[in-house]
C-alpha cells in the first residue's frame, strides 16, 4: 500500500488510485447513511507541482464506489509538509497550523477524514479537532496505511 501511494504521490501514476480504493472497499465496513467522506488537504505547493490533490481524487473515487458524498470542508492554511524525520512532538505543533474549514459543518453527519499514511497522528487528530470546534459530533479517522519505514512524507 505505501508503495502505491509514494507512486501516486511522487511519480504521479495515477492508475494506483482504483487498487487504493478498491483494497479501501474491501477493508472498511459498511459505512452510516449519513456519511461524508472528508479527505486531508494536500498542501498547495505539492497540489501545483503534481497537478492534483491525491487524496482528493482518493475520496471522489471511494464516494463513488460506495455512494457517499465527499465534501472539502477543510482546507490547507499552508505548505508546511510533515516528514517521518520530524519528532512527534514537532509533528503536533506543526499540525496545529495546518487547517481550517471552509464549508457548513451538519451535527447530524458522520464525517470520516481520509488520509493516505498515518505516522504519529498529529496531522489527522487536529483536522478531527478543526471540525468538531465548528460542530461536528461524529468524526472518524480512515488512514490508507501506517508508515513504518523510513521511505515516504506524510503531508
Amino acid at each position: 500500500m505505501l508503495q502505491a501511494i509514494d507512486a501516486l504521490k511522487f511519480e504521479r501514476k495515477r492508475a494506483v488510485i482504483n487498487d487504493l480504493v478498491a483494497i479501501a472497499d474491501e477493508l472498511l465496513p459498511q459505512l452510516p447513511a449519513n456519511s461524508v467522506l472528508v479527505p486531508i488537504p494536500t498542501t498547495p505547493r505539492n497540489t501545483r507541482i503534481r497537478g492534483y490533490d491525491h487524496m482528493k481524487l482518493i475520496c471522489r473515487q471511494l464516494g463513488r464506489v460506495r455512494n457517499i458524498p465527499v465534501e472539502q470542508v477543510i482546507r490547507r492554511c499552508n505548505n508546511v509538509t510533515q516528514h517521518f524525520t520530524k519528532s512527534a512532538k514537532q509533528r503536533r505543533l506543526q499540525a496545529k497550523e495546518f487547517f481550517r474549514v471552509a464549508g457548513n459543518i451538519d451535527p447530524s453527519k458522520h464525517y470520516y477524514l481520509v488520509d493516505d499514511i498515518f505516522t504519529t497522528g498529529a496531522t489527522v487528530r487536529e483536522a478531527a479537532y478543526c471540525l468538531r470546534q465548528v460542530g461536528a459530533t461524529s468524526v472518524t479517522i480512515i488512514a490508507l496505511t501506517r508508515h513504518d519505514s523510513q521511505k515516504s512524507t506524510v503531508d
